[in-house]
């Protein structure tokens, strides 16, 4: 082109021969649509991790699920999850509010349920299940006593990865690793727990917050919160859902990294030696309820108001 346009032919583009350019390249004033890249077709087991990933940024007006208490359980054929009070200002009365509602979308509940929802545990799943990394890591499918109860794990749909043991873990090391990441993955650490999300063109993801595909990648996907008790008051800190693309020189301490078992394309669960969920149907993931934030401690005026029975279920 420069050479077209007598122009010194050194392959660089000085604003002379961007001058140029612009005067010999035809404009068209396109239709909107039409300079929008196109959403990327999903199968439907993306989309099912999908509708959690918009939830947990969408919902709630855009402000998305939050750190913070509330009630998580399969029922009526359906994952929900309802939330309560939130908030580093807003205290949450614990005494008030009887057992599971003081563990609603923390670390373990939040990757919990998600991995319930995502290998179709369905009515074997239990609240106990989601409250405990422990339960989730190391329990079978087939369940294991606790305190009376039986309760689920996902061990035989798990497997280590990244770190047999707890090892130093930055986003070097887990991109170098990329390769043996399944597409959802357990981060666990000593006290925390949250998912690795791989996006790849198998693995197409929308961002919920651009309405674009995400860039391909490792994200963090969950709960990370805080939360601190006074006397019989809890507080929650109160932060969005984390769906955050790790950079290379990201430090994450030390961890490992389990990956879970792919889905179908038809998003039901593969065949695994040991597993048991294979045949059961995929259910929706709602979120039920409302949720109230405040600076003051919730009375029994502002629950019954609410619609939040004294068991932790909501008449919503």
């Amino acid at each position: 082109f420069q050479e077209d346009e007598l122009l010194t032919a050194d392959g660089i583009c000085v604003p002379v021969t961007w001058a140029r350019l612009s005067n010999a390249l035809p404009l068209y004033d396109l239709p909107l649509e039409v300079c929008t890249p196109e959403r990327p077709q999903q199968t439907a087991a993306v989309a099912k991790f999908q509708r959690v990933l918009d939830l947990s940024q969408l919902s709630f007006g855009g402000r998305g699920i939050v750190y913070g208490p509330g009630v998580q359980r399969y029922t009526d054929d359906r994952w929900a999850v309802a939330l309560g009070w939130s908030g580093a200002s807003a205290p949450v009365a614990g005494a008030k509010l009887k057992k599971p509602w003081t563990h609603g979308w923390v670390c373990s509940t939040c990757t919990g349920i998600v991995l319930g929802y995502w290998l179709n545990a369905n009515e074997e799943y239990t609240w106990r299940t989601g409250r405990s990394q422990t339960f989730q890591l190391r329990y079978p499918c087939a369940g294991k006593l606790y305190k009376g109860s039986t309760h689920v794990g996902y061990q035989e749909y798990v497997c280590p990865v990244v770190g047999g043991g707890f090892v130093k873990l930055d986003g070097h090391r887990i991109y170098g690793s990329i390769d043996d990441l399944a597409h959802v993955n357990v981060l666990e650490f000593p006290s925390h727990i949250v998912l690795l999300v791989k996006v790849d063109p198998w693995f197409k993801v929308i961002d919920p917050r651009t309405g674009l595909a995400a860039r391909a990648g490792v994200y963090r996907f969950g709960a990370d919160g805080w939360r601190d008790k006074k006397g019989t008051v809890t507080y929650y800190a109160a932060k969005r859902t984390t769906w955050r693309r790790l950079s290379l020189d990201a430090q994450l301490g030390r961890g490992r990294i389990f990956g879970v078992a792919e889905l179908r394309d038809d998003g039901t669960t593969p065949i695994v030696k040991g597993g048991r969920w294979h045949n059961n149907p995929t259910r929706p993931f709602v979120l039920a309820g409302l949720e109230h934030i405040t600076d003051r401690v919730p009375t029994m005026a502002d629950i019954k108001e609410a619609g939040i029975c004294s068991n932790g279920d909501t008449s919503h």
